[in-house]
């Protein structure tokens, strides 16, 4: 995705066997190079891990290390390509509460050597 556009994350605040998903207001935050970058899946490595699901999943690198790492987990959620989460700009929770809409979920989360590397994947 281009630099200079906005996505939005919603850390989930359930536990991992909770029968309903409950997550905090998200946090907005602006693609840059060096702190974070969100790309399409490619390449051959990639369509072999992700098989048919490639074109569903995204490549995402955050830095600094630490404040990343401490940040993401599984199944965490994520609004982009330009999805605005419903209720963003007023102070009040949506009905279905927050994150409901969001548009992709964290797959996986891999430690890096100087960044932290995540995999989203589209949310149908």
């Amino acid at each position: 995705m281009k630099n200079g556009l906005k996505v939005y994350f919603c850390k989930r605040t359930s536990q991992d066997n909770a029968k309903i998903e409950t997550f905090a207001k998200p946090i907005e935050f602006t693609l840059r190079f060096g702190y974070l970058t969100i790309q399409t899946s490619s390449g051959y490595n990639e369509v072999v891990e992700f098989g048919d699901n490639v074109s569903k999943t995204w490549t995402c690198y955050g830095q600094p290390y630490d404040e990343w790492f401490a940040r993401l987990n599984e199944g965490d959620r994520f609004y982009v390509d330009g999805k605005i989460p419903d209720g963003f700009s007023s102070a009040t929770e949506p009905e279905d509460g927050w994150g409901y809409d969001a548009n992709a979920i964290v797959y996986s989360v891999r430690p890096q050597n100087i960044a932290i590397k995540f995999i989203l994947e589209k949310i149908e």
